[in-house]
């Protein structure tokens, strides 16, 4: 499975720390950043099968580069 260094973005902090809480996404850089354009944003590592589940609930998601592959 590959895996890819995304930023995810959305309107709420909250929803930024219930996307680590309920996902278990793993944070790439520590931190949440705020933008006046986008929201909140937050550096994530994520599998290939998580970005349609995040999409499907109000994360805006951006594959900034793949990192790796796993096999399962």
């Amino acid at each position: 499975m590959a895996y890819y260094l995304s930023r995810i973005s959305c309107e709420s902090k909250e929803k930024v720390i219930e996307l680590v809480r309920q996902y278990k996404i793993h944070s790439f850089k520590p931190g949440i950043n705020q933008s006046k354009d986008i929201g909140y944003t937050i550096e994530v590592i994520t599998a290939l099968d998580e970005i349609p589940l995040l999409a499907e609930n109000g994360y805006h998601v951006q594959i900034l580069e793949e990192v790796g592959m796993r096999n399962c």
